[in-house]
């Protein structure tokens, strides 16, 4: 019965010791906040358009790490398996404000239309597989597994493959979906016995 009376005093004065560390880490936290409060106030009036030189800054950063991360991109041959790099590039670009876009210094306009270029392309690629595979299947349950296989293929496309293709093809991709719910219905009902 002592031992865990001693245990559980070690236990609060352990308590004890975080519940301190933590209240002194707050107390430096909003020293920390205050003195750069104080710091950004005064800042301010003795640079008066501090805001903008910030944002200018953060704008010529921006610009840097896109060169940096999106030149290889820039080139005249289209590298498909980089599609998502490509996206992530066009994605990214839209992101920047129009100075931090301004001060890009790689060939943007070649990015963006590789970018369309792949797009096309692996729309056009999946557009066709789709309606070659689609008819050859019955919406049965001798035919799920295949169902199951375009389902698969169509959800592992990038995503702005399958935005196109839902505008584009949006009867070929509900097909799909009636197919294989058709046929996962038919299983479920040869599987039940019915």
């Amino acid at each position: 019965m002592g031992m865990l009376l001693v245990e559980s005093e070690k236990e609060n004065d352990e308590l004890q010791k975080q519940i301190k560390q933590i209240r002194e880490h707050n107390r430096h936290c909003n020293q920390l906040c205050w003195d750069l409060e104080q710091w950004q106030s005064q800042a301010r009036t003795v640079v008066e358009d501090i805001d903008e030189k910030i944002a200018e800054y953060l704008d010529k950063q921006n610009a840097t790490e896109f060169d940096e991360k999106y030149s290889t991109l820039a080139r005249i041959v289209i590298e498909f398996n980089d599609f998502d790099e490509y996206y992530e590039a066009f994605r990214t670009y839209n992101m920047l404000s129009v100075r931090a876009k301004n001060l890009i210094t790689i060939n943007v306009d070649q990015i963006l239309e590789n970018y369309q270029k792949a797009l096309h392309i692996w729309v056009e690629v999946a557009s066709t597989k789709l309606n070659h595979m689609i008819p050859n299947y019955k919406p049965i349950a001798d035919d799920y597994d295949n169902w199951q296989k375009v389902v698969d293929y169509y959800e592992s496309l990038p995503e702005p493959v399958q935005e196109v293709l839902e505008m584009n093809e949006s009867s070929l991709i509900k097909s799909l979906y009636d197919g294989f719910t058709a046929s996962k219905d038919d299983l479920t009902h040869e599987e039940s016995g019915l």
